[in-house]
C-alpha cells in the first residue's frame, strides 16, 4: 500500500466512507469483499488484492449467467458484423465520400434509401438488443470483451464477401483479440 501512497488508517477510512452507499461487493465485518485478495484489516496488516472484483462462488448458475452473456454477446458481434459488411456494400456505388457529400442532402437521402444501409441499421438495432441483454448476465468488461469478436466476424465476411485480404498482421491481430477474450474470461 505504501507505494500507493496510502497507509491502513487511509484505506480503512475510504472503505469505511464507500460502504455507507451498500455496493453490491460482500462486505462483512472488518473486511471488504469476500475470498481471496479481500481487503483485511487486522490491526498491523492490509492486503488489498482485488476489492473491487465481485467474488461470487462458482455454481451452476454462476456458470449458466456466464455462459448466457457469452452467447448473447456472440449473437450480437455476429448481427452486428453482418452490419458493417451491409455498410460496406451500402456505401460502394458512393465512391469516396468527403466532408463536402456528407453534408449533401441528397446523399444523405440516397443513403437513408440504400437497401444495404438499411439492412445495416437494422442489423445494428439488433445487435444492440442482444448486446443489452448480455449485460444483464455479466460484468460489462466480459461482455464487451466477446463483443470484440465483432472484428473477427466482419474479417472473415469481408474475406469471404467481398475479397478482401487478410495479412499475417491482419491475422495476428485478430488472434490477439481472441486471446484478450480468454485472458478476460479465464476466471469465469
Amino acid at each position: 500500500m505504501a507505494r500507493f501512497g496510502l497507509n491502513a488508517a487511509d484505506s480503512k477510512e475510504w472503505v469505511t466512507q464507500h460502504a455507507r452507499s451498500k455496493p453490491p461487493y460482500a462486505m462483512g465485518g472488518e473486511s471488504f469483499g469476500v475470498g481471496p485478495g479481500t481487503a483485511s484489516f487486522a490491526p498491523g496488516s492490509i492486503s488489498m488484492g482485488n476489492i473491487f472484483q465481485r467474488h461470487e462462488p462458482v455454481t451452476a448458475r454462476g456458470r449458466l449467467k456466464v455462459g448466457m452473456a457469452i452467447a448473447l454477446a456472440s449473437a450480437s458481434a455476429v448481427f452486428f458484423g453482418f452490419s458493417n459488411i451491409c455498410f460496406k456494400l451500402g456505401v460502394g456505388p458512393f465512391g469516396e465520400i468527403d466532408a463536402g457529400k456528407v453534408a449533401s442532402l441528397q446523399f444523405i437521402r440516397s443513403l437513408l434509401t440504400s437497401k444495404w444501409i438499411i439492412a445495416g441499421i437494422l442489423l445494428t438495432v439488433v445487435s444492440g438488443a442482444f448486446y443489452i441483454a448480455a449485460m444483464s448476465y455479466a460484468d460489462v468488461v466480459k461482455v464487451v470483451a466477446v463483443l470484440s469478436l465483432s472484428y473477427l466476424v466482419t474479417a472473415i465476411l469481408a474475406r469471404l464477401l467481398l475479397s478482401e485480404s487478410l495479412t499475417a498482421f491482419n491475422l495476428a491481430g485478430l488472434g490477439l483479440i481472441i486471446l484478450g477474450i480468454i485472458v478476460v474470461h479465464a476466471r469465469s
